[in-house]
């Protein structure tokens, strides 16, 4: 081994100025209050994306307004410097990661005022409009395109945020949100067939009445709502149902012992309590008595579970 050429070749790795293809910066809430101070971490990697240890990395936003504390830190073992992030007004705030002068990684950070709860994947907003929006995973704004979607998920307009259209605009426009598995029936409006609604934004036909009867009930026709030609697109069609099957997403309850179960990839998780029914965002209408829930057992509902609970992720 060459001990000294490898110190030589690490002293150059360790002073290289990183590419900015392979460093990060991350602000820890996609959306904060005026006020609230915030955590941006800078990961600094090298050329073949290794971490930088030891580096001094700067962050400045671009509004004067804005402390940053402090605005210079170095590197840890992971190559992570740490930042706080404090605005006094509402806004987006542009921020830049710089190593000796060189761009490394850009973010942005959005603060608005007056916010009733910390703002984060699964925050419902709304700006001067009434369509709500839900902040998911990806930083993105999924969009409820009728009253009738957000029912289905969220049982009332408590936990909706007003926040200002700029603060808004903020977040890029994902996609649609679809009804909830198991709630509804749908029609779309320009096609008689009606269909249940899967996990995975599936459509099953319901073939016949008779069908529509043995999974949902006599009230069967309650369930049906209308979707409009121009959100059918957001929906995949699958198998028809069929009457020995209910479909993903259907809660029924049992009606021998009053015990609620979910259905899920053909068994029956068992609500622990109705707490955990309630922290999942399920409804009493959401229910279909039934003689008999006889479905092989899964695992409890015992706690709110995210991908239960939220319908983008």
């Amino acid at each position: 081994m060459n001990v000294a050429r490898a110190v030589v070749e690490a002293q150059q790795l360790a002073s290289a100025v990183p590419a900015a293809s392979v460093s990060r910066v991350a602000v820890g809430a996609p959306l904060a209050s005026v006020g609230e101070t915030v955590a941006v971490r800078v990961e600094v990697r090298s050329a073949g994306a290794f971490p930088v240890i030891g580096r001094e990395v700067s962050l400045r936003s671009n509004r004067a307004s804005d402390a940053v504390t402090s605005e210079r830190a170095s590197t840890d073992s992971q190559g992570v410097a740490t930042f706080q992030l404090r605005a006094a007004e509402e806004g987006i705030a542009e921020l830049r990661a710089e190593v000796g002068g060189t761009l490394i990684g850009t973010a942005r950070a959005v603060f608005a005022r007056a916010l009733t709860a910390p703002i984060g994947i699964g925050s419902l907003l709304r700006g001067s409009a009434a369509t709500v929006y839900l902040i998911a995973s990806d930083g993105k704004r999924y969009v409820f395109p009728d009253s009738q979607t957000f029912r289905s998920w969220v049982p009332d307009a408590n936990g909706v945020q007003l926040v200002g259209d700029a603060i808004l605009a903020a977040f890029p426009l994902g996609g649609l949100v679809t009804i909830r598995p198991g709630t509804f029936l749908v029609k779309v409006q320009t096609d008689p067939k009606t269909y249940a609604v899967e996990s995975g934004s599936v459509l099953r036909w319901v073939p016949d009445e008779a069908t529509a009867i043995a999974l949902y009930g006599a009230a069967w026709a309650a369930r049906v709502v209308d979707v409009p030609d121009a959100f059918f697109t957001n929906y995949r069609t699958g198998a028809p149902v069929s009457a020995l099957a209910h479909p993903n997403g259907a809660i029924l309850e049992d009606a021998r012992d009053g015990e609620r179960y979910l259905i899920v990839a053909g068994q029956r998780r068992r609500f622990a309590s109705t707490l955990a029914f309630l922290k999942n965002g399920f409804q009493w209408r959401d229910v279909i008595r039934v003689p008999a829930v006889a479905y092989p057992d899964g695992a409890p509902i015992a706690e709110r579970e995210v991908g239960l609970a939220q319908s983008v992720l």
